[in-house]
């Protein structure tokens, strides 16, 4: 009975030695470093839930960044002040023989304002904005875009476009 009382109290001993750590390394792990979302992002992905051949080459892809090559250089950039600015590309489109032709638009730059609440970003421009979930150095937001899968593949299409955008500086 002593052996079975001493096996017990020596497997406790080294379960606690083992299990318990220094509290300050346990702190140190667990603090998240704070958002900073000072500084320009980059827009790295583009896409739809569905495949779409938007650009008419026979293939389909839910990335429209690779179906379109019209939205490389789509940045924001935040200031320290809660302003910023986005350096965004717009797409025309023609019908040439019975045909859409999309046609990539010279980049402009629209001004925005933008919050942080824990990691939720708020991106507003003239009344209208979005609001997007920021993970370390990306945030995503997705959007219905029922408006450009209809005017190309007509009125029974419904899908949303979500953006991801990665701190480059």
């Amino acid at each position: 009975m002593k052996n079975i009382i001493y096996k017990t109290i020596l497997f406790s001993l080294i379960l606690i030695t083992f299990s318990c750590s220094n509290d300050s390394e346990g702190d140190e792990s667990e603090v998240d470093e704070p958002i900073t979302m000072v500084g320009t992002w980059q827009l790295t992905s583009y896409t739809f839930e569905n495949s779409y051949d938007f650009n008419g080459d026979g293939t389909s892809s839910n990335d429209f960044i690779e179906e379109t090559n019209c939205f490389t250089d789509v940045r924001i950039i935040f200031n320290e002040d809660g302003t910023g600015e986005q350096i965004a590309t717009s797409l025309s489109f023609t019908i040439i023989d019975d045909e859409i032709v999309m046609n990539c638009e010279p980049p402009t730059t629209v001004q925005k304002t933008w919050s942080l609440d824990g990691s939720e970003l708020t991106v507003q421009s003239e009344g209208l904005g979005f609001k997007a979930i920021v993970d370390g150095n990306s945030f995503s937001y997705t959007w219905n875009a029922d408006a450009l899968v209809q005017f190309f593949f007509g009125d029974e299409y419904s899908d949303n476009e979500t953006y991801v955008y990665t701190k480059v500086e």
